[in-house]
């Protein structure tokens, strides 16, 4: 088995997210930045692959899942499996590509996100969640 990305070096580990094709050119081209900005993925792929999922009970919201139908980072099983932490409604939506699926077609992918947050706030109207806020909790 191949080691988890946060405990690889910093290019093998850069080298794996440029393979998710979410990283513009001139972003990527840039090494100084890529080490820059090492430590901060490092520590995102670090908390995604320790974290231990404690037993909880559901949550009693609808819950959306999106994901690219060609993620090899994370395939449509792993996106199912989110069904267990809601008991409500449960809605997999998955658009063509990889991991950064929404980069090709950003208008397809916000107008659906849009749409679906526009559904949810019948459920729960913006107005009292603001004025739950500003109450201070």
């Amino acid at each position: 088995p191949s080691p988890p990305l946060h405990q690889l070096p910093d290019d093998q580990m850069l080298s794996k997210v440029l393979s998710l094709n979410g990283t513009q050119f001139e972003i990527s081209a840039s090494s100084e930045f890529m080490q820059f900005i090492a430590p901060t993925i490092r520590a995102d792929f670090e908390a995604c692959e320790t974290y231990i999922c404690d037993s909880e009970p559901p949550l009693e919201v609808p819950m959306t899942v999106y994901g690219g139908d060609s993620d090899p980072a994370v395939p449509r099983n792993s996106l199912q499996a989110w069904k267990r932490h809601g008991s409500r409604d449960f809605r997999l939506c998955t658009f063509p590509g990889g991991h950064f699926h929404f980069m090709s077609r950003p208008d397809t992918f916000f107008s659906t996100f849009g749409a679906h947050i526009g559904s949810a706030a019948e459920v729960v109207s913006l107005a009292d969640y603001r004025s739950d806020c500003t109450r201070g909790g």
